[in-house]
């Protein structure tokens, strides 16, 4: 865990259940193809989890292009791609397209993969969810060496569960939802940040950051980080109740 209540970094998450499961449902995207949907509030970690896990991956067979909206339509998205790719796109949709299907084609034979990885995905115009498929498979039919991979707030779940979405709903291999810490994870968290500043946190506290953060790592650390700072002010080596209630009306969580 890191020291003193900093932001959370990847390795935070790394022993976290939430990591375990995200890496295992993205494991069996890579394995199958399709769309992976990983959803959870702001500040769950996901997009930090994503990266290591991207990070794990073997640079040689695996190209991946990290993407956030706005891309307005699908001649956006494909010139964002084939410009990560190192290529000029043509202007056209029909010939980017094209293009990038003769780009990555090849790479069945080679053994690589693009991974495709966009980020805030509630945001993205329907059409553009709905295009997705088109980077899946050719207009015949065959197989492209593409995996994508969809993070979002739970307001993208949503948004596929529509009759509308059906075409992209059908192509999902894997959902993970990022509920962030659990319990033992958030306590485990607390102990070690105050370790780390030479102070211990009372049960009182520990609890109440838990229960008013609901267990999101993001909130989690700024809250105790607040309440760390409040305590060294006040002249005590103890994190106490009382310096967390004044973390919460700083944070605006009250």
């Amino acid at each position: 865990m890191t020291a003193a209540f900093e932001s959370l970094s990847t390795d935070n998450l790394r022993a976290s259940q939430a990591r375990a499961e995200l890496d295992e449902h993205l494991a069996e995207l890579v394995r199958v193809g399709g769309i992976a949907l990983v959803t959870g509030e702001a500040g769950a970690g996901k997009t930090a989890a994503v990266r290591a896990f991207v990070r794990s991956l073997d640079s040689g067979r695996f190209v991946t292009v990290a993407l956030v909206p706005p891309l307005n339509n699908a001649r956006a998205l494909l010139r964002a791609i084939l410009t990560a790719l190192g290529e000029v796109p043509q202007w056209a949709t029909p010939d980017a397209l094209s293009q990038l299907e003769r780009l990555i084609m090849p790479w069945h034979e080679q053994g690589r993969v693009l991974l495709v990885v966009i980020d805030e995905a509630q945001d993205l115009a329907t059409g553009v969810v709905l295009f997705l498929r088109s980077l899946l498979h050719t207009p015949i039919g065959d197989r492209l060496p593409v995996r994508i991979v969809l993070l979002g707030t739970p307001a993208l779940a949503s948004r596929l569960r529509v009759k509308a979405m059906e075409p992209i709903s059908q192509r999902i291999s894997a959902r993970v939802q990022v509920l962030g810490f659990t319990r033992e994870e958030t306590i485990a968290y607390l102990e070690d940040g105050a370790l780390a500043l030479g102070m211990t946190i009372t049960d009182e506290a520990k609890e109440m950051i838990f229960q008013r953060s609901r267990a999101i790592p993001r909130v989690v650390a700024t809250v105790a980080r607040l309440a760390g700072a409040q305590a060294g002010r006040s002249g005590t080596t103890s994190i106490g109740a009382e310096h967390v209630a004044v973390a919460l009306e700083e944070a605006d969580l009250r």
